[in-house]
């Protein structure tokens, strides 16, 4: 995610390194298909190197990928995974936790609505109290 939350990046890896202090590389879930994808994964890799952790990028652009990505996140060594903002991978959220989850990997979000189906933790915006914010302000222009 690019504009107000591109500053978070770094404290969500920071926030999931100390919730696994053991985490030496973490796995990071994007989808390049997404325009904000690649800045957002060039900043993850940076925070990567500023907390010593190893970051490898794991690709999903579709649903159908995502069983696979995070069984080569294991096969690899991971020892959590960190899923970047992509409506997408938030739409799948469910499923990416409880495949990770039965994988043994913590998984961190980048919203809410992560941690509400059982991530390790999540940072971010709550989505709905900013779509409520928004339907307050329209209703204000409309008037």
């Amino acid at each position: 995610m690019s504009g107000p939350t591109a500053g978070l990046d770094a404290k969500r890896l920071e926030i999931l390194k100390e919730a696994v202090p053991t985490a030496a590389r973490v796995a990071m879930l994007w989808n390049p298909e997404n325009s904000t994808g690649v800045p957002q994964r060039n900043r993850m890799a940076l925070a990567g190197e500023t907390l010593r952790v190893e970051t490898r990028m794991f690709e999903a652009r579709s649903p159908s990928e995502i069983d696979g990505v995070i069984a080569a996140a294991v096969r690899e060594r991971s020892d959590a995974l960190l899923v970047l903002a992509d409506p997408m991978l938030t739409s799948q959220r469910k499923r990416i936790v409880d495949v990770a989850t039965r994988s043994r990997l913590p998984v961190g979000g980048m919203f809410r609505t992560f941690a509400e189906v059982g991530a390790l933790v999540s940072y971010g915006p709550d989505l709905i109290e900013i779509y409520r914010q928004l339907a307050v302000y329209a209703d204000k222009l409309l008037k």
